[in-house]
């Protein structure tokens, strides 16, 4: 898969290499690609699909040891996009 990114800064467009796939349910989308994600392990994403927008939702959890207790937070990145008129 080749995936074309838009750099805010500039009118070029970008090219990654990576892999995808996409459940049967299509409501998970599986990311690979090292330079975009800064790791070789997939990265899920949560699909929502309505008539007017398409959500990627992506949950981690990360857990920190402050003081000799762990403290575990969870980010999500979500991206949206709507049709282009």
């Amino acid at each position: 898969m080749t995936l074309a990114l838009q750099n805010a800064e500039s009118s070029e467009p970008q090219q990654e290499n990576g892999r995808w796939t996409l459940s049967g349910d299509k409501k998970k989308l599986t990311l690979t690609s090292e330079s975009i994600n800064n790791t070789t392990e997939p990265v899920i994403y949560d699909i929502v699909v309505t008539s007017t927008k398409l959500t990627l939702t992506y949950k981690e959890n990360m857990t920190v040891n402050t003081g000799g207790q762990n403290v575990t937070t969870t980010i999500y990145t979500i991206f949206s996009f709507v049709p282009h008129k």
